[in-house]
């Protein structure tokens, strides 16, 4: 009895032991289970978030970092709170909103809907259209600085593109093409992707650490949507960011028709048709490419631009030559030039492509700047030495452009005899060579007065190194092989090459006014916008938009006079407050510069200086 009574003891003690170690060895896998499907759910919500915001990053590479921690932001201004929310420094690691939303809700319905193919489909979609519209953003932001407008850019894809592939030999359908089989690759491979995450990540929500992870996402995703509620839409500074308010702000279906009520609007332009000149100079309106404000107030080359730009003055002064200088802003930031030179000459700010296409089918003919000086006597000659080719011509309605613009001559790519070598990709003719050979046979001995309008070549992006400036610019034609050790190279650093361009700029026209214009002869330079992706570089010191505008002249009274309207004597705009020019304006003020004060008080239509245009 005794010895049967402790066997039963003995063996219910190791019945007990055993199970206990049994179960306490289960609840440690499915502890370590646990861990492991919460830490692979995880780096899928980080990778994933981190990826739709690399494209952003990468626009934006010259002030981002690749952690969150050197964004920092300023807590005795944003807030002690704000050090969760915000960081300056564009970094990827943030969170999506609609994206993240989307993983939430097909995860949790995976624990009902056990098939995953039409799970992984759906999220498959709605990853790519978050990546697509996030490289749009970040293409359309780093590079032009301004957010997206689908209609302006859907023009572009019809108009424009077409012209820069046959430019460069390249077949739009093929490129459609190629697009095509690349969004199909791409869906099939984030199809498998998802595929696979539905199957390595099985029911994450049936665990309360998986709930408690979801919840303080979407907690901190409320909390940040209700403290900056009133944000731009566009601050890329927020952690927790959304792109369905930035899709509606780019459909802008709001958004005001800067062509409304144009024939009342430009009948003051009308009234100045009937104006009697008495002071005709020759009157050069040059655009130089990419010439924004970063060349006066970046921190990589200002210091020599400065230099050289001041030595410029002064030699310009010396030989009785006034500069007047002041700051105006460009409808566009970073690219487009066109639309920046269009606003100087209709006097309107023409800020997208609709609306520069509208221009040309208005049903009454627009009083521009052109017509106004043709109505002046003056002999108006257009520069363009881009090249083009018979499928790029097919693509451009000419008739429909020079009937709109009506200048007298128009100097194109094949017109001018240039033989030398191309130091750019667009073309090639040195800007010297063209506006050197207009002057020598279009100019020079044509007592008419002229009106030339031009826009460089030489600095446009990526800024290739510039050609040397000669003294007889038919020397040019003697180079036929690059001055450089290899061809069209970049291997210098981008803001070096940008700087030698705009450098180059300055040179062939200094020499030119020194050398080559009459005594009576109006300069106007401007620049178009910022270098695309560098606006970043005079962020908190100007307006984004803002490019210089130098009035050049021998006519010591204009110069007085132009020191009313905001502008300082030099070739180096002041920063202020507020800048009160437009590209718009330069019609008005080109008008005002050729009425004399006796003349412009006699005028019965007065000769107001519309800086904002019309």
């Amino acid at each position: 009895m005794f010895v049967r009574s402790v066997t039963k003891v003995q063996v219910s003690g190791l019945l007990k032991q055993t199970a206990t170690c049994y179960l306490g060895r289960m609840n440690g896998n499915r502890i370590r289970r646990t861990f492991f499907i919460l830490l692979r759910f995880t780096l899928w919500l980080v990778i994933s978030n981190l990826i739709l915001f690399l494209p952003v990053t990468v626009a934006y590479h010259d002030v981002a970092g690749w952690t969150p921690f050197g964004g920092i932001v300023n807590l005795e201004v944003e807030g002690k709170l704000s050090i969760l929310f915000l960081s300056h420094n564009y970094h990827p690691f943030r969170l999506l909103g609609e994206w993240t939303m989307a993983l939430f809700l097909l995860s949790a319905l995976s624990r009902m809907w056990t098939g995953s193919r039409l799970l992984s489909w759906i999220l498959a979609t709605v990853f790519i259209f978050c990546f697509f519209f996030q490289c749009y953003y970040a293409l359309m932001m780093g590079i032009y600085g301004e957010p997206p407008y689908f209609r302006n850019e859907w023009t572009l894809i019809q108009e424009v593109v077409p012209v820069y592939l046959a430019g460069n030999g390249i077949s739009f359908g093929w490129v459609l093409l190629l697009l095509g089989l690349f969004l199909s690759l791409l869906f099939w491979v984030t199809y498998r992707l998802f595929r696979r995450y539905f199957k390595t990540i099985p029911a994450v929500f049936s665990y309360r650490s998986g709930k408690l992870l979801a919840g303080t996402v979407l907690l901190f995703m409320t909390a940040s949507q209700i403290r900056y509620r009133n944000a731009d839409v566009h601050d890329l500074r927020l952690n927790s960011q959304w792109i369905m308010p930035r899709i509606l702000d780019a459909l802008a279906w709001d958004k005001p028709d800067p062509l409304d009520h144009i024939r009342s609007r430009s009948e003051i332009y009308s009234s100045w048709m009937t104006d009697s000149l008495s002071n005709q100079p020759d009157i050069y309106l040059i655009f130089i490419e990419s010439y924004g404000a970063v060349p006066f107030l970046s921190s990589y080359i200002q210091g020599p631009f400065l230099e050289k730009i001041g030595q410029m003055n002064s030699r310009l002064e010396d030989r009785g030559w006034h500069c007047q200088s002041t700051y105006s802003l460009s409808p566009i930031k970073g690219g487009r030039s066109w639309l920046a030179f269009s606003s100087a000459l209709f006097g309107l700010h023409i800020e997208d492509q609709p609306t520069y296409n509208r221009m040309f089918n208005l049903d009454f003919p627009y009083p521009h700047l052109i017509r106004y000086l043709n109505k002046q006597g003056y002999r108006t000659i257009r520069m363009n030495t881009m090249q083009t080719n018979a499928q790029i011509d097919s693509m451009i309605p000419y008739d429909k452009v020079a009937a709109f613009h009506e200048f007298d001559d128009w100097v194109l790519f094949p017109d001018i005899p240039y033989s030398g070598y191309a130091y750019n990709s667009i073309g090639g003719i040195p800007d010297q060579f063209a506006l050197e050979y207009v002057w020598e046979s279009r100019i020079k001995n044509d007592p008419a007065p002229h009106f030339v309008f031009f826009i460089t070549l030489d600095s446009h992006a990526p800024w290739f190194p510039p050609p040397p400036v000669k003294a007889d610019y038919r020397d040019l034609n003697k180079i036929v092989k690059s001055p450089y050790t290899t061809d069209r190279s970049l291997e210098a650093d981008v803001m070096d090459r940008y700087l030698a361009t705009i450098s180059y700029e300055w040179d062939f026209l200094e020499q030119f006014i020194l050398t080559k214009a009459k005594e009576t002869d109006l300069f106007i330079l401007i620049g178009d916008h910022q270098p695309p992706a560098m606006e970043h570089q005079i962020w908190n010191q100007i307006n984004d938009f803002a490019v210089p505008l130098h009035i050049i002249s021998r006519d010591t009274l204009l110069a007085s006079r132009l020191s009313s309207f905001d502008f300082v004597s030099g070739l180096i705009p002041v920063v202020k407050d507020s800048i009160t020019w437009r590209h718009e304006g330069v019609f008005p003020l080109v008008r005002h510069m050729l009425l004399n004060p006796e003349q412009e008080d006699a005028q019965s239509s007065p000769a107001p200086i519309l800086r904002t245009g019309i």
